[in-house]
């Protein structure tokens, strides 16, 4: 009795490192687009020849103001989807995943389609969502993370920052009015507040609602924390700017001792 041998299925070969490093870039691009929209996607790298990038994001929001298609769809939508990213000119496979909680699953077919798909998720992004983003990221570059800072109601909540960041950002602005206070000391905390919520209204011409919230837990580490806004979107805007643009010049002092502008009465 003669016996066969098994077949063995040839494995796809590997792309080169550096082919691999252009599409980590690709998923980044396109992770932190969808993230600016508010989805929470789940991405996945391809290593071998075909599929450049995979993400599936697990929500209703749609990817950009565009065809009502454009959604987390359901299961019997998938084709539209493909069809509406084709239009774009973005090769993807897209298939509907999840019985509890529907989602999908889009397959870029190159590192060009994650960018496509990622650039035009930008592009039409809602304006409290670009804002949002906008402010992020010049946040970020100064260290301070707002890690709660979202899109709310039509307006940017920066929601919750450190004591810490609250310093980091009067400094920033330009100001030293918060030099001496500790952020972890309790009994600092309503200066380092006053502090911030002047600074912000000489900077920006508006007022800005900022609240101490009492919460420092030192088994845990968690810090005493800062609430501040909403703010409307062009606010939102103008303290990106601000941020970006005294970040490197030289302190000017206490912001109570600023002369007080004529429009310090508006509300962001």
């Amino acid at each position: 009795m003669t016996t066969r041998s098994p077949q063995t299925v040839p494995e796809a070969p590997t792309v080169s490192e550096a082919a691999l490093e252009e599409r980590r870039a690709a998923g980044r691009a396109l992770d932190e687009a969808l993230r600016a929209r508010g989805l929470h996607p789940l991405l996945r790298i391809g290593t071998t020849a075909g599929h450049a990038v995979t993400v599936t994001i697990t929500a209703s929001t749609p990817f950009w103001n565009g065809p009502e298609h454009a959604t987390v769809p359901a299961p019997d939508e998938a084709r539209a989807l493909e069809q509406a990213l084709l239009a774009q000119d973005i090769k993807a496979q897209a298939r509907a995943i999840g019985d509890v909680e529907p989602a999908m699953e889009i397959r870029l077919h190159s590192c060009r389609d994650a960018h496509r798909l990622a650039g035009l998720v930008m592009e039409h992004l809602p304006e409290a969502h670009a804002a949002a983003h906008r402010l992020r990221t010049a946040l970020a570059t100064v260290g301070i993370e707002a890690e709660n800072l979202r899109p709310k109601g039509g307006q940017v909540d920066v929601n919750v920052i450190s004591a810490v960041e609250a310093i980091t950002l009067v400094r920033v602005l330009g100001f030293t009015g918060c030099d001496g206070l500790d952020p972890h000391d309790g009994a600092h905390l309503e200066s380092i507040t006053t502090c911030l919520g002047q600074t912000l209204r000489h900077v920006l011409g508006c007022f800005v609602d900022v609240m101490a919230c009492y919460g420092a837990c030192s088994s845990c580490g968690r810090p005493h924390e800062v609430t501040v806004g909403p703010v409307s979107p062009g606010t939102a805007l103008q303290l990106a700017d601000a941020v970006t643009a005294t970040a490197s010049k030289p302190l000017e002092g206490d912001p109570a001792d600023a002369a007080p502008r004529a429009d310090d009465g508006r509300r962001a």
